[in-house]
């Protein structure tokens, strides 16, 4: 990549990470980072301020309103729309597609495309992604198997088995003490919550909640209030009156609830790739022994149409540049070389110096270098890479089947393998058949529904939203308790639309036609 001479200046503006450890003399104005990029590409990179991390989207705000900001900054979702109302962010649609590197194109639509595709409104490319994780937050199915050797039940293959399975743990003592006391699915009072919630129990119906679909017509929909939920929440009613969960869980937290599963008192949750960490290693393991037997499985359909878990496009974080830049490409060619340096091995010392401080690239600690690049981004399909490799590295004994970046995940199942249970959590995402496994299976077998709206709030949302969130939560916890029929289902689709939620539709549809 070939360095400006003389050098060229682009400014930005930082949130401030207290995680650093510093170099000698270093700071966020002066550092081996920022000396790397003008070394290598001739960027001089200036900070034009830098506070706490608490404060930074006060302090954008500021910056939006009088007109004043930086060539780079980091956005969310409504900065970013307030930006292109006022007119200052530059289309580098066109700048992108010149200087981007190939690797670059191809690292940033691992994804689909979906956060390269956030970024476009009109057809014009409005800012970078911030990529990240795009599959972090699909759900699985977590099973006492234990429970199921002991009644002599197989793991489920379709929603009518886990119901079965339910109805057992329920009412066959799996726990064997002889008492009435167990029940089959956890449930929280955050029904839509991705652990101990419901999330992945209504995809298992085709429904979506809290997320707009497209449908036949090519207009988005709200999930939350489409017949496939009513489906959901009769057999939710019903599992309630066969005493399957917990009949206090409208007042419990993921905390409180996670107290039943530590007792033995609960043998299904669903969960996110991280649940067998929290919560439910507190209960899996006492005084260094496992005495609870967790397997993870696909969430399950309710019919012969393949269960799928439900995400989000896009982060909602953006890098966007400032009409007024002057070196736009050197921005690009700034995020070619922070992906670069990212995802390059740990052993190569050109990358190291993007990404560790001297300290560590001399054998100390974990500095948190990487931060320090002002186009920072995640790896989005950085999970199921792990879950693709990580048995065969297991059984190979070969770490280096895995990417640099994750040999401490390698070391961690090594020493829980070798006998060391405080990796328990991170067994349940690394061992054959884990989270990570189960998350590339739903790569290769396309098991997603996207969040169809990636915009910032509008209107009518900033003002109704947390009305209709509320009674919706309220309906749906009074059907699955009994104190309400079905069908004030159909009443709260209804009340949804009359609130607030017709207006809400009509605005997400008007932006979806600037970004389709």
């Amino acid at each position: 990549m070939q360095k400006y001479d003389p050098p060229v200046e682009v400014t930005t503006v930082r949130s401030m990470n207290p995680s650093i450890i510093w170099d000698q003399g270093e700071s966020y104005d002066r550092n081996g980072v920022y000396a790397a990029y003008e070394n290598d590409l001739g960027i001089k990179i200036k900070n034009l301020w830098s506070v706490d991390g608490s404060q930074y989207d006060q302090k954008v705000n500021i910056a939006i309103a009088s007109g004043d900001i930086p060539d780079l900054m980091q956005v969310n979702s409504v900065q970013f729309q307030q930006l292109l109302d006022a007119d200052m962010l530059m289309d580098i649609g066109e700048i992108f597609e010149k200087y981007a590197t190939s690797y670059t194109k191809e690292y940033v639509t691992r994804d689909g495309g979906g956060q390269l595709d956030s970024t476009k409104i009109n057809g014009k490319m409005m800012a970078l992604p911030y990529t990240n994780g795009v599959h972090n937050d699909s759900t699985y199915l977590f099973i006492r198997n234990d429970w199921l050797a002991e009644l002599g039940l197989q793991p489920p293959k379709t929603m009518q088995d886990l119901e079965a399975i339910s109805t057992a743990f329920t009412r066959n003592d799996p726990d064997r003490n002889g008492k009435d006391d167990t029940f089959g699915l956890a449930l929280q009072k955050d029904l839509m919550s991705g652990s101990l919630g419901l999330q992945g129990f209504f995809n298992g119906f085709h429904a979506y909640p809290n997320i707009w679909l497209k449908n036949e017509a090519g207009e988005l929909v709200y999930g939350s209030i489409q017949p496939e939920m009513k489906n959901a929440l009769a057999k939710l009613k019903e599992m309630y009156a066969n005493g399957e969960i917990d009949k206090e869980f409208g007042v419990k937290d993921l905390a409180k609830e996670a107290e039943l599963i530590a007792q033995d008192k609960i043998g299904i949750t669903y969960g996110l790739f991280w649940t067998g960490n929290y919560p439910l290693q507190a209960g899996a393991v006492k005084d260094g022994k496992v005495i609870q037997d967790w397997g993870v499985y696909p969430i399950v359909s309710a019919d012969d149409q393949i269960a799928k878990a439900q995400l989000q496009k896009s982060t909602g974080l953006y890098y966007v540049v400032s009409k007024k830049a002057k070196n736009p490409e050197a921005i690009i060619k700034m995020y070619n070389q922070s992906i670069w340096a990212m995802d390059a091995p740990a052993t190569d010392p050109n990358a190291a110096k993007y990404v560790k401080g001297k300290i560590q690239i001399e054998g100390g600690a974990d500095q948190t270098y990487y931060v320090l690049n002002p186009t920072f981004v995640g790896k989005q399909d950085r999970f199921p890479v792990v879950g693709k490799a990580i048995s065969k590295a297991l059984a190979e004994k070969d770490p280096t089947l895995l990417p640099d970046s994750e040999l401490i995940l390698y070391d961690f199942m090594t020493d829980y393998l070798n006998g060391n249970t405080d990796h328990w959590g991170y067994a349940m995402q690394l061992k054959q058949g884990g989270t990570l496994e189960t998350m590339y299976q739903y790569t290769q077998e396309n098991r997603f529904v996207f969040n169809e709206y990636f915009g910032a709030l509008t209107p009518s949302m900033a003002e109704k939203n947390s009305t209709l969130s509320k009674k919706q939560e309220e309906v749906f916890t009074r059907i699955i308790v009994g104190a309400a029929p079905l069908e004030e289902f159909d009443s709260f689709v209804e009340q949804w639309k009359s609130l607030g939620g017709n207006d809400i539709t009509k605005e997400v549809n008007e932006w979806y036609q600037t970004v389709r």
